[in-house]
């Protein structure tokens, strides 16, 4: 967990903030926490996390929940992480999920915990992604298993590199948890996990190749090469879909436009204006991509009871309203030169629409500009 906060960072370290001397002391305060000086970096960064800064607050929040230049105080790490993550910043929300799962200083709750987790992870948080992916896998209180939610969480999270979610998923391969048993596939996943720093794994990967004939393990080896070459985009199960489909959107060299780098564009160009208030009422948080779609997420700046109390007195109903949304939304994406071409080759427009508590409310896909 402390080097995952470690790699965040040097991220941090890039971060772009409103004005120049705002701007500086975040950047004294993250240079200080690499340097060790905790109490230097305590002092640059406690008054920004104060003038509402999301990233000295999740920052404080990491302090205090290791106890970093200051007394181990998990109420502390809760409080500067729920401001944070209330702005929209998906390591808080993680943080929050994380807590409510194992219980640090507030008591347990599995359904907080799944809601944060999964804030987080549509915002492409990676160990977020992860913790949905092992949540699905064995099931909760109030959430049943669901082998394919939980392949396509470990996944999303496995393409970012996050080693933990490649070795679930060699394991539900090898074991046959949820599909059929598989030891190419297992092998595949095992490897990548391999590569990205979890050695342990060495041995289950040992006994899967005890199973296999050498040409077996060729072709396994050649799955690990083409899904890393790919960027996770043709791993083993997708092998077959690809090389059948010649108008596949993200490899075909023939069309117009390779949508997946598109969405990274779209995405990219789109980043810098985020956060964004776009009315008294509604904010854009963040946008990421994801191969052929581009996910934007826009947070109500009220709760559902608000929303569900408005849509009485005006003698509505939630679906009439969402029926609506869809509407403006499509008009909305589709007015734009770029997202209109893009998603004319394939690519999709995804808007995920949360409340402030964190809570989703409803999820809209975009694929098509036709009336």
């Amino acid at each position: 967990m402390k080097l995952f906060k470690t790699l965040i960072l040097s991220l941090l370290l890039l971060i772009k903030t409103g004005t120049m001397g705002f701007g500086q002391s975040l950047e004294k305060g993250m240079q200080a926490i690499q340097a060790g000086d905790f109490e230097s970096a305590f002092k640059e960064l406690e008054p920004l996390a104060k003038k509402g800064d999301q990233w000295a607050q999740y920052t404080l929040g990491n302090m205090y929940f290791d106890g970093d230049g200051v007394t181990q105080n998990y109420k502390q790490a809760y409080n500067w992480y729920m401001q944070s993550a209330k702005q929209g910043n998906e390591y808080a929300q993680f943080f929050i999920g994380y807590m409510y799962k194992q219980g640090n200083g507030i008591e347990k709750d599995e359904t907080k915990s799944f809601k944060w987790f999964q804030q987080a992870a549509l915002s492409n948080h990676p160990g977020a992604q992860s913790a949905l992916g092992y949540i699905f896998l064995h099931g909760e209180k109030n959430i049943p298993q669901d082998f394919i939610l939980s392949r396509k969480w470990f996944k999303s999270a496995a393409e970012q590199g996050y080693p933990g979610a490649a070795l679930n998923l060699g394991y539900m391969y090898s074991q046959g948890v949820g599909f059929a048993q598989d030891n190419l596939k297992a092998f595949m996943w095992y490897s990548i996990a391999i590569s990205n720093g979890q050695k342990e794994v060495e041995d289950r990967l040992i006994k899967i190749k005890l199973k296999m004939t050498s040409r077996e393990i060729s072709k396994a080896t050649k799955m690990v090469s083409e899904c890393k070459a790919s960027n996770y985009l043709v791993c083993g199960w997708e092998e077959t879909e690809v090389s059948n489909n010649k108008t596949n959107i993200c490899l075909d060299n023939d069309i117009k436009m390779d949508v997946c780098k598109e969405a990274s564009r779209l995405r990219d160009l789109m980043a810098p204006d985020l956060p964004q208030i776009i009315s008294k009422r509604l904010m854009f948080k963040s946008i990421a991509s994801v191969k052929n779609s581009l996910i934007t997420n826009a947070m109500f700046l009220y709760n559902r009871k608000f929303l569900e109390e408005t849509v009485r007195a005006g003698g509505r109903t939630i679906e009439s309203i969402i029926e609506q949304m869809s509407i403006s939304t499509k008009n909305a994406v589709c007015s734009n030169t770029d997202t209109k071409e893009f998603m004319k080759y394939g690519g999709k427009r995804v808007m995920n629409y949360s409340f402030d508590d964190g809570e989703i409310f409803t999820s809209i896909i975009i694929d098509n500009c036709e009336l």
